[in-house]
């Protein structure tokens, strides 16, 4: 089987669903595939003197990721979370095997084969040929990958951490969302909302950045302003108390008291003359 795509890239590949399959038992599904692109004809293709031509990819360190699948509920959505994958490699140039197991969890099963560039270039050709799928084990027991979720071991953490602290995961070639998600200890659904993602939305890319551990908004709740104090009028010096000395018998005498000097910027005491009412200064 070959399908491909002139200047640009594609994510593509067929299904087929096999009927008269014994529930619970352990099936195997490989298949060959190798891919090929090419930007620059001449660059691509070698012609000896004899015999056919040298062709390989043009321009080199282009990823295409190719992969094949199982859903063993018999599903038809590639994107489906129940479908199970097999790792996925970068079979440029050459064909490379590829294998995954699933237990049956109904009479029938849905295979895929799937292919996925990132590079545009003139031409993009995926290839698939000799895919079978075979009983290899009786019913009970697990699978690897069983449920529809790969192990955890599947998927290495490849984190950075953001300006901002978000911890980020860095896709790998066979990455799945949902190999990613039991890696980091999280549901897949947590993942498809931290990046946006749709409830059926399964697609990622060699490169990209998924957010795993976003940063918790801490809310701050400002504490009750101290109201300021309000200034007082310092209290008014209460004059000194004023001291009458005993008067003599006969109504005459001196009454000493505190007022006022005459230039108004201190207390001065004065004696007051009983007899003829004239007031002296003293200090």
């Amino acid at each position: 089987m070959r399908y491909f795509k002139g200047w640009g890239t594609f994510t593509a590949g067929a299904r087929q669903t096999v009927g008269g399959i014994t529930p619970g038992v352990l099936l195997e599904l490989t298949a060959w595939g190798h891919s090929w692109h090419c930007e620059d004809w001449n660059a691509c293709h070698e012609y000896p003197e004899s015999g056919p031509p040298n062709v390989w990819s043009y321009p080199p360190g282009a990823s295409v990721f190719m992969r094949i699948g199982i859903d063993p509920t018999g599903g038809t959505d590639p994107f489906s979370g129940n479908v199970v994958w097999s790792n996925g490699i970068n079979a440029l140039d050459s064909y490379r095997q590829f294998s995954v197991q699933a237990r049956a969890q109904s009479d029938r099963v849905t295979v895929f084969l799937w292919a996925s560039q990132n590079t545009p270039t003139e031409n993009q050709d995926a290839y698939w040929d000799d895919a079978r799928l075979a009983v290899v084990g009786p019913g009970g027991g697990s699978a690897p990958g069983g449920g529809g979720q790969q192990v955890a071991q599947q998927v290495t953490p490849v984190t950075e951490v953001l300006a901002d602290g978000t911890t980020v995961h860095v896709v790998q070639s066979g990455d799945t969302l949902s190999a990613i998600a039991v890696a980091y200890n999280m549901s897949l659904e947590e993942l498809r909302a931290l990046n946006g993602l749709g409830p059926n939305e399964s697609m990622i890319f060699s490169g990209q950045r998924l957010i795993v551990r976003a940063i918790q908004a801490t809310r701050v709740v400002a504490s009750p302003e101290t109201p300021e104090p309000t200034p007082t009028e310092a209290p008014a010096e209460t004059p000194a108390a004023v001291s009458q000395v005993q008067t003599p018998t006969g109504g005459n005498g001196w009454l000493a008291y505190l007022g006022w000097g005459e230039d108004d910027t201190d207390w001065e005491i004065y004696l007051l003359d009983l007899g003829n009412q004239g007031a002296q200064r003293c200090a």
